[in-house]
């Protein structure tokens, strides 16, 4: 049975990192038509992993050209070179041409301009693309009511953003629906965001978390579906990856880390989202999982 479980363990790590493999999936094109040499963009892709691009000459369009062979949509980020971010959400089958006014891109395709600039406009006013708490640290002394507070205050100024967007501009319910359900997975994973536990932060322990805080946390969660479509998103499979955290928080950093998460995504998650999350444990463990596989091997 141990031998079954280690085999169990190497099957779902080949069998969700092959799913997205294969040579007559749809591609997405994106063109450069900038005409700058710090042109380039980049995208985190299903395996959560960053996948960065500076754009290479193809003498057969005559363009600075790169095909990505896949079969989900992506997030792809602009960028110049600096620490400038311009996203853009694009479908398998689409061709994207880019260019640059002096200011700002300007993206042209099969989909509407409204469409292709709805995550730009968004970034621009109220930001998107980096993270919520990019530079705060956990401590005990850190208000995390008022913490929580001013992120759902985000959140609620991105939607009525969206929502003028919407109104102001003739936007497909595709490119509209996906925005939505980005902000509002990024919010619903920045509330988890004391439970985080990380190298360059200090853990709160249970007690260091007001119950005000944690009820307020359970409210807002308790509406939350998991839809295996939209694991395209990257706000969502951060938002299943944390929330399994969330729920396994007394082990985190433990030697019961693996098995814990292991567990609870076997226990409260089902299809598509269930084996990545598998997926998502095994690679963000794999100094435990190399142990217990040891272990196995070893008492078999």
């Amino acid at each position: 049975m141990k031998i079954f479980t280690a085999l169990y363990f190497c099957s779902l790590l080949y069998g969700f990192a092959s799913d997205d493999v294969n040579s007559n999936e749809p591609r997405i094109d994106i063109v450069d038509k900038t005409g700058s040499q710090n042109f380039g963009f980049y995208f985190i892709d299903q395996f959560g992993d960053i996948k960065n691009h500076f754009l290479f000459k193809n003498h057969e369009v005559g363009a600075n050209h790169y095909t990505i062979h896949t079969s989900n949509p992506l997030l792809i980020i602009l960028t110049k070179g600096n620490f400038s971010a311009h996203p853009v959400f694009i479908e398998p089958g689409d061709t994207c041409e880019i260019y640059f006014d002096g200011e700002s891109y300007q993206i042209k395709g099969q989909k509407s301009s409204e469409d292709l600039s709805i995550f730009s406009a968004l970034e621009r006013e109220l930001g998107y693309v980096f993270p919520d708490f990019s530079g705060i640290k956990l401590s005990k002394r850190l208000d995390l009511t008022y913490l929580l507070e001013q992120h759902k205050k985000r959140y609620f100024d991105r939607k009525e953003f969206l929502d003028n967007y919407e109104r102001e501009h003739i936007v497909s319910s595709r490119y509209a629906e996906v925005a939505k359900q980005a902000i509002y997975y990024k919010y619903l994973r920045g509330i988890l965001y004391p439970f985080y536990v990380s190298g360059d932060t200090e853990k709160l322990e249970s007690t260091d978390i007001s119950e005000t805080y944690y009820l307020q946390v359970l409210r807002i969660l308790e509406p939350a579906s998991f839809d295996d479509s939209l694991l395209f998103l990257e706000d969502y499979r951060l938002f299943v990856w944390n929330y399994c955290r969330f729920l396994s928080r007394e082990y985190l950093g433990t030697s019961e880390e693996f098995s814990s998460l292991f567990e609870c995504a076997k226990a409260n998650f089902s299809g598509k989202t269930r084996d990545f999350l598998m997926f998502y444990i095994l690679k963000n463990t794999a100094g435990q999982v190399f142990i217990v596989l040891k272990h196995v091997f070893n008492t078999s």
